[in-house]
């Protein structure tokens, strides 16, 4: 059975059929969902299907669902990708990051309105870039037809990547996830862990007297001195792991949302970038770069110090503050921001 043309297809994966039987009733007024019971049925079904979206579990008999979203990312790369997994499956969670390239996992037990929103955000993201494609297709098409209308064609080409641009969740600069990203994710996050009781930290990061960066050598050396920083705040580096979401806050300024951690594994992290950065040798980055770059970095624990996402990045932004008048290169938590 194929989906109608008003609804996307969307292809669930689960040995439980009552897990099947769950996404079916959370997904079937926006989607066509099919059920397959295992790894190797669901590669046939999306084979033949070719599904929006893949929702699999990642423990199934015969064909595990990384697997399964391994051999999707390869045949079916413009499928969405997520997978479901157990809180200490992180094992398996790395190899689906960095294998099967998914696009979001979901942690069990989870709730509906979570997955259905990050499903909807997801897909959202996947049309514009076809939209993106689609565009710029046409406007080369038009550009080799019609000569006389380069300038024109140009013109428009370059609206329109501005426009997709502003849309995007990705920072132009440095690559990360940007503002209206993060804050997304951290409303997703307060509901998930408000759920479940359990925490996550913020850390708040600015890049020491950047200022004088950009008024001493210019604003491409300010960009090549945040894009080598950004590196470091990325999932994978510096101690940070695939769940952990970082973003550029502004300016100088990044943010790292860490699942699943409490003040004392986040200090650790915190401390961890604060060190790489300080170790990096900016002269082969600028030979103009004597001087030492530096990170000062916040950091505020759900729901120690705040319950709400403004509360979060206020008492992260004061710690960071602290940090500063404190004589910079440091980590300070939000607790001894407050207290002094």
């Amino acid at each position: 059975m194929t989906a109608t043309p008003q609804r996307k297809c969307m292809l669930v994966v689960d040995d439980e059929p009552a897990n099947c039987e769950l996404m079916a009733r959370i997904f079937e007024t926006e989607y066509e969902v099919h059920a397959a019971a295992d790894g190797e049925q669901g590669l046939a079904l999306a084979r033949r299907l070719r599904p929006d979206v893949v929702i699999t579990d990642q423990r199934m008999p015969a064909m595990s669902g990384v697997d399964l979203l391994t051999h999707l990312k390869e045949e079916l790369p413009h499928t969405i990708r997520v997978m479901l997994t157990g809180y200490s499956d992180y094992a398996s969670l790395l190899d689906a990051v960095n294998v099967a390239r998914i696009h979001y996992y979901v942690e069990k037990p989870f709730h509906t309105v979570d997955l259905r929103t990050v499903v909807r955000a997801l897909v959202r993201s996947a049309e514009l870039e076809a939209e993106r494609e689609q565009r710029e297709a046409q406007l080369e098409r038009l550009v080799q037809a019609r000569t006389s209308e380069l300038t024109e064609a140009n013109r428009q080409l370059a609206a329109a990547n501005q426009r997709l641009l502003e849309l995007a969740i990705r920072d132009g600069l440095t690559g990360m996830f940007n503002h209206s990203y993060l804050l997304e994710h951290l409303q997703i996050e307060v509901a998930r862990s408000a759920r479940y009781r359990r925490s996550f930290s913020l850390l708040f990061a600015d890049v020491d007297d950047f200022k004088q960066v950009n008024d001493r050598f210019g604003h491409p050396v300010g960009d090549a001195v945040l894009k080598h920083i950004a590196r470091l705040f990325l999932p994978l580096s510096s101690g940070t792991r695939g769940s952990d979401v970082a973003a550029r806050y502004g300016g100088e300024e990044f943010c790292v949302v860490l699942t699943e951690t409490q003040v004392e594994g986040a200090c650790t992290k915190a401390e961890r970038i604060r060190a790489a950065v300080a170790a990096i040798d900016w002269q082969s980055v600028d030979a103009r770069l004597v001087q030492p770059v530096t990170v000062s970095i916040g950091v505020a624990t759900y729901p120690d110090h705040a319950t709400t996402v403004d509360g979060l990045i206020e008492v992260a932004d004061k710690a960071l503050y602290q940090a500063k008048a404190a004589g910079k290169n440091r980590v300070v938590v939000a607790a001894d921001a407050t207290s002094g």
